[in-house]
């Protein structure tokens, strides 16, 4: 079975971004990575103006996002950024075209989506982002996905999605949140062969089911298995926690593995989920698509496409709260993504 394509991921401190403009400046700090509901920066690192600006990159491909972190406060208040006819203060060009913005979110947010198209003729483009910000509002960029068109160099990163052959999943599997894939049985099992030198798996923390913390393990080409803590949700949280990382493995040797990850709860605990996989590659002829720098552990990146929210012009952070977990189940957030309903998990467990 030939595997489906794979999204690089170029961090926004790889070389290949060209910024431009006297304003940028990179933060290390990770001081972003605890707001929101979307999870941390990728390797927490942004890059940031609060001028006038623009930034280019160049690939070969069919598809490509720009992800960062939105905050428009003070400048634009939760209602003018809610409003269907706000513009945000920034576009995107694919080879001279203008393929416009994506909705931003009236409140903080990391791993969100700036802008993307996927429908790209296989090749060579240029990517082109323009910035146009007002005085007190900061741009953050965080990083690239894109869909490329040649193998995989080694030491690259690639997105796995859950949906991916590789995955085999038993049957206690089924999709959650339209974007992910769950276990809530003690012994649920998946396993994964890859060709690679380290993996991150990220999933979500889903807030229809119980809360309370459970564990699961993982092991390595059938080596010692290793535990890992899966978090709850408080009881008094409203939504859903997407791009949460659940462990990285240690460095290997390149090569082919076999990663095989069991969960050690039950149905009154917190499921074992998985969104995606971030894969740093070693040259294989089975891989598919590259990517850069290694998340770190504790960083997340995510893949989803934002929310839509549909307001009225007199609106509450609470109300927004409920309208963007009302569009998480129906809107599902992403066109990366394809995610499997319970009814479909079956074409990849076995």
């Amino acid at each position: 079975m030939s595997l489906p394509n794979r999204r690089a991921v170029i961090d926004d401190s790889d070389i290949r971004i060209r910024y431009d403009g006297a304003g940028w400046v990179q933060d290390i700090s990770g001081g972003q990575d605890g707001t929101g509901t979307y999870g941390a920066t990728y390797n927490h690192t942004l890059h940031t103006t609060k001028a006038n600006g623009s930034l280019a990159f160049s690939f070969e491909g069919t598809s490509i996002q720009v992800y960062g972190t939105v905050n428009l406060s003070p400048t634009y208040n939760a209602s003018i950024v809610s409003d269907p006819s706000f513009q945000p203060p920034w576009e995107c060009f694919i080879d001279n075209i203008s393929i416009g913005a994506s909705k931003p979110s009236p409140f903080q947010e990391n791993n969100w989506v700036f802008c993307e198209n996927d429908h790209l003729n296989d090749g060579s483009h240029e990517l082109k982002l323009n910035i146009n910000m007002k005085q007190g509002t900061t741009f953050w960029l965080d990083y690239l996905q894109y869909t490329p068109s040649q193998t995989p160099e080694n030491g690259l990163v690639v997105l796995v999605d859950n949906s991916d052959p590789s995955l085999s999943y038993d049957s206690t599997w089924q999709g959650v949140e339209s974007t992910a894939t769950m276990t809530t049985t003690q012994g649920g099992k998946v396993t994964f062969n890859f060709n690679g030198t380290q993996l991150t798996w990220i999933g979500v923390i889903p807030i229809d089911y119980p809360g309370n913390g459970s564990s699961a393990s993982y092991s390595v080409d059938n080596g010692t298995p290793t535990s890992f803590d899966l978090v709850g949700h408080p009881a008094t949280d409203g939504t859903s926690r997407y791009n949460q990382i659940f462990f990285t493995t240690p460095k290997l040797s390149p090569g082919s593995h076999n990663l095989s990850v069991t969960y050690n709860g039950n149905s009154q605990l917190t499921p074992l989920t998985l969104d995606y996989i971030y894969l740093t590659t070693s040259t294989s002829t089975s891989s598919s698509g590259p990517a850069t720098t290694s998340p770190s552990s504790s960083s997340t990146s995510g893949h989803h496409t934002n929310v839509r929210f549909l307001v009225a012009e007199k609106i509450t952070k609470a109300s927004i709260v409920r309208s963007v977990h009302i569009w998480k189940q129906l809107d599902g957030r992403a066109t990366r993504k394809r995610c499997l309903p319970a009814t479909d998990i079956n074409a990849f467990t076995k």
